[in-house]
């Protein structure tokens, strides 16, 4: 897994987004019933180009860099992948429950769709703040 990140993130210079679209890609019926044509175009190509690095089965990949860190299930949702924050701390966790064993008081609770990363991105200009981005 790590070299398939590595391989499309740095080598290839796809973004996280397109990285989990390369992942766990929407269903074909999905994909031909996006109103986004240039995204419908983007992710054709993507699932064509990179169809070998799709996963098949249950899984949840939480993976993280110098930059940030991300997270993504499958796109059944076999796996789950909940996150919370609370201060500048973000976490992540497959049930709510071992969220609150981190952090009693947290302040969002998010469960991501099936197949959607929740991206944490940290400040360019301060190594303390983060920023949240849970992708659509």
């Amino acid at each position: 897994m790590v070299y398939l990140l590595d391989l499309l993130i740095r080598r290839h210079g796809l973004s996280v987004r397109d990285t989990a679209m390369v992942l766990a890609p929407p269903y074909w019926a999905s994909t031909e019933r996006m109103e986004d044509k240039d995204l419908q175009d983007k992710m054709i190509s993507l699932k064509v180009i990179y169809e070998s690095a799709m996963l098949n089965g249950p899984f949840a990949i939480l993976a993280a860099s110098n930059e940030g860190i991300f997270s993504i299930t499958d796109n059944t949702k076999l796996r789950s992948m909940i996150t919370g924050r609370a201060g500048d701390y973000s976490y992540f966790a497959s049930e709510v429950s071992a969220l609150y064993e981190m952090e009693e008081n947290l302040e969002t609770v998010v469960t991501p769709r099936a197949g959607q990363p929740c991206v944490v991105m940290l400040d360019q200009y301060s190594h303390h703040k983060e920023k949240v981005l849970l992708e659509k």
